[in-house]
């Protein structure tokens, strides 16, 4: 009776069967036992071995249904490989169509710049010999279609004074330029319409001259140093050069930096271009903790006006504004953030060109509440 606990409820079933028995479906598995043993025609050889069949039997479908099954999804597989090879090669049967379109029309452009009397490169070939030599490339030979002697093809053995007598040039447009109707000229060549190259030229995409000079919560003031020199100056990210203004202008000059002359071409936001002559400096400028050296432009004509940072010293400083939180961050430390300065720092200078030395000193009714230590160092700033 032990061997019966080697199936499962399936087979107990049909081992039942084959013994003639009836098994209902809520039969359990103790059940169909022991209606198997209490049977008539149950002896323990023959039901042994037929139980060990119907096992058998049970293992053998499964496997054969596995080995379908294994053998559906190679299938599946060759089908999608097949597939995908023909995707590949209808992708490259298309890509050398577009290959060959595009030498043809590569050709026709020729062709008609041939035609068009448009000037070509000449070719050094002898006419006289290939024209009674006709083209005919080698047949076991791959190179034989870059060969030197072969490259001119049947039409390079033709010269301008060998076409057809019906071929009258002057019945041809001239060549001109479409743009100003130059004859000679193509409008890429034409010396009217080529624009003139301005290497010293400058854009500004908005410049307002007195742009720090709104209230506090209209401007983005930063406080910074330029060579040694504390102060402040505007972000303005419609500006694309930084700007110098009167202050600093006249504390650079008294510091010895050096200037250049150069012509630009200034746009302002309305769209109106002028020539002017303004004054360039290379300058040192600390923000925080870092130092940039930038380029500085100088419009030697404004009074009045303050510094600003254009894009290109906010780009190359990497600075970033918070325009609703009024404050600025750099690019590589989004953590750590500075607020807008309120009130703009302004040194005044005098615009003189000679700067004299200030005389004024205490009254002797003045400082009586001073020691002379203080009124010493007092006296030292007003001179």
């Amino acid at each position: 009776m032990a061997f019966l606990t080697k199936g499962k409820k399936e087979d107990l079933r049909k081992l039942a069967w084959e013994m003639g028995l009836s098994v209902g479906e809520d039969l359990r598995i103790l059940d169909i036992k022991h209606l198997i043993v209490n049977s008539e025609k149950y002896e323990e050889a023959s039901i042994k071995n037929l139980f060990t069949n119907i096992i058998e039997e049970r293992l053998e479908k499964i496997k054969n249904d596995e080995q379908a099954a294994e053998q559906e999804r190679k299938k599946a597989e060759q089908a999608e490989e097949e597939e995908r090879k023909k995707a590949e090669q209808a992708a490259d049967l298309e890509r050398r169509k577009a290959e060959m379109d595009f030498e043809l029309q590569k050709l026709k452009l020729q062709l008609e710049a041939k035609m068009s009397g448009v000037p070509q490169i000449k070719k050094t070939v002898n006419s006289k010999e290939n024209s009674s030599k006709p083209y005919a490339p080698k047949r076991n030979s791959y190179d034989s279609r870059f060969d030197k002697t072969n490259q001119a093809g049947p039409t390079s053995s033709f010269n301008r004074g060998d076409k057809l007598k019906t071929d009258d040039r002057s019945d041809r447009p001239s060549v001109s330029c479409y743009g100003c109707g130059k004859p000679g000229v193509t409008k890429p060549r034409c010396p009217n319409c080529k624009p003139a190259v301005n290497k010293d030229s400058a854009t500004f995409g908005n410049i307002s001259l007195h742009s720090c000079s709104l209230t506090p919560n209209q401007s983005a003031v930063l406080k910074l140093a330029v060579n040694g020199i504390w102060g402040t100056a505007c972000a303005d990210s419609g500006a694309s050069h930084s700007i110098a203004g009167e202050t600093l202008y006249l504390l650079l000059q008294k510091e010895g930096a050096n200037f250049q002359k150069i012509q630009i071409t200034m746009s302002l936001a309305d769209g109106h271009k002028s020539e002017v002559e303004v004054y360039t400096t290379s300058v040192v400028i600390r923000l925080e903790e870092r130092v940039i050296r930038t380029q500085l432009i100088i419009l030697p004509y404004a009074k009045g006006n303050r510094t600003l940072l254009g894009m290109d010293f906010l780009q190359k400083a990497g600075i970033v504004l918070n325009l609703k939180h009024r404050n600025w961050f750099f690019s590589d430390s989004p953590h750590r953030t500075y607020d807008f300065v309120k009130e703009a720092i302004i040194q005044e200078v005098q615009s003189r060109p000679n700067l004299e030395e200030n005389t004024c000193l205490l009254r002797d009714d003045e400082g009586k509440c001073l020691t002379l230590d203080q009124k010493n160092e007092l006296g030292t700033l007003l001179k």
